[in-house]
């Protein structure tokens, strides 16, 4: 074997590398002609690329075609999204809080009966036989429960409008989403397609 020969067949000598952009990131992808025709994974956005033959032309790229927008529908779908979206996040926050609601209800009417019998037994007490004490333990267990149950009514309704604040934004986008899609299919194949916001 010619030395040359035996030179250029050892390992350690450079073969030449293919260079090749990711088509999806355009990240600068290099490889060994051996992987020609393989696919590899891209090093920046992981995405599976196919290594070129060495000598064949670059993938052509398909050409995008421009989008006409519609500033009056995006606005119109955007206002009905939102209005929608308002009302189904009302309602979600609504039933989420109820129980606070309701308990705090319920605490409110048990504050105000027992005040109603507290204030009964003050002022009936010679004719009720109720010793003024137990008017006075009433009255004040009634107004400590109203109070609670006045708290927590406005904490669980504070509650509901965070949610609801928080809510909105999420339902708005899918509706809005949902709605482009329906207007999307709902046009006649000649117009072009309208890009989602």
């Amino acid at each position: 074997m010619p030395v040359v020969a035996w030179i250029l067949s050892v390992s350690w000598v450079p073969a030449m590398l293919v260079h090749f952009p990711c088509d999806r990131c355009g990240a600068e992808l290099t490889a060994q002609p051996d992987f020609a025709g393989r696919t590899i994974p891209c090093s920046v956005c992981r995405r599976p690329v196919v290594v070129p033959v060495v000598g064949s032309p670059p993938p052509v790229q398909p050409r995008l075609k421009r989008v006409e927008f519609d500033e009056g529908l995006a606005a119109d779908i955007a206002a009905r999204a939102n209005e929608e979206a308002q009302r189904l996040a009302m309602v979600e926050a609504r039933r989420e809080t109820i129980r606070g609601r309701v308990e705090g209800v319920v605490l409110s009417v048990a504050g105000t009966l027992a005040m109603s019998f507290g204030g009964a037994g003050l002022l009936f007490s010679s004719q009720l036989w109720v010793p003024r004490g137990s008017g006075m333990a009433a009255l004040a267990f009634g107004l400590i429960t109203l109070l609670i149950g006045v708290t927590v009514w406005r904490l669980s309704v504070e509650t509901m409008h965070q949610e609801f604040r928080r809510r909105v934004p999420g339902i708005a986008d899918r509706l809005r989403r949902r709605y482009w899609e329906a207007h999307n299919a709902a046009s006649p194949p000649t117009t072009p397609r309208i890009a989602i916001m």
